[in-house]
């Protein structure tokens, strides 16, 4: 016999059917047939007893999944609209932050190890662009404008490509590569630099965010009612224990009499 068709047969029907429709049957069953092969119950008193020691159990689960979606809630909360921007000011208040680049949005997004990833420029592709600027501004010839061109990411070159088609070409090479470098040295540093702040700035804003997502007064019930969970278990143990003991006090004093 499995162990979850065993599971079914020692857990009581009622029990199951109470349990929520997105929770797990066999979950509970499990949890359920893990306590009744610890403690071996006999008798119904016994059983039942089992069967409130995994609902106590159950509940504390509950709990968990009840402090985790306030928390969801909360965060969804704070990083909408202007909200998400303010609390990036918050967050960088004690820095001395003059400029703030992070907002609660986009620092949620990604993680500290691919916020890279997501776009940012790396200290790489930041001397990569340095090396553009040097290359144009030490000749405006049509190999320097491709050697610069060389020095950009995809997205950059992509970047450049639209404004040439909204634009249209230059005349002559040296209009070309004043364009090209002015398009650098604006366009693409400010959004280089604008990226690597926000990058820098995103651990404190997000830290910020998980932070006033936490309610204390919902944490306190969620704790008091985490408490009579406790007390309930213990009670309950002990009751349990208590009949065992008794019951095996009984079968030593019988044997002793035969």
């Amino acid at each position: 016999m499995s162990d979850t068709i065993q599971a079914k047969l020692n857990a009581p029907e009622t029990a199951i059917n109470a349990l929520l429709p997105w929770e797990s049957q066999d979950a509970f069953l499990a949890l359920f047939d893990g306590l009744h092969a610890e403690y071996q119950p006999s008798g119904s008193s016994e059983t039942i007893l089992v069967e409130r020691l995994c609902w106590i159990i159950w509940k504390r689960q509950r709990i968990m999944l009840a402090e985790r979606a306030a928390h969801l809630v909360e965060v969804s909360r704070h990083i909408g609209g202007s909200d998400g921007r303010s609390l990036a000011k918050r967050a960088l208040v004690a820095s001395g932050v003059e400029q703030v680049a992070a907002n609660a949005g986009n620092a949620l997004e990604t993680l500290a190890n691919n916020d890279i990833e997501e776009g940012a420029y790396n200290d790489s592709e930041a001397q990569d662009l340095a090396k553009a600027v040097a290359i144009l501004e030490a000749g405006q010839t049509e190999a320097a404008i491709e050697a610069a061109l060389a020095c950009l990411r995809q997205d950059s070159l992509d970047w450049w490509a639209n404004v040439v088609a909204d634009e249209g070409d230059a005349d002559t090479t040296q209009e070309r590569a004043a364009r090209l470098l002015s398009f650098i040295t604006g366009s693409l540093q400010e959004q280089m630099t604008e990226q690597i702040q926000a990058v820098k700035q995103r651990p404190a804003v997000r830290l910020q965010v998980w932070g006033q997502s936490l309610d204390p007064f919902r944490a306190a019930k969620l704790m008091a009612l985490d408490g009579e969970l406790d007390r309930q278990f213990e009670r309950t143990l002990g009751m349990l224990l208590k009949l065992q003991a008794l019951r095996a006090d009984g079968k030593s004093a019988q044997n002793d009499r035969t």
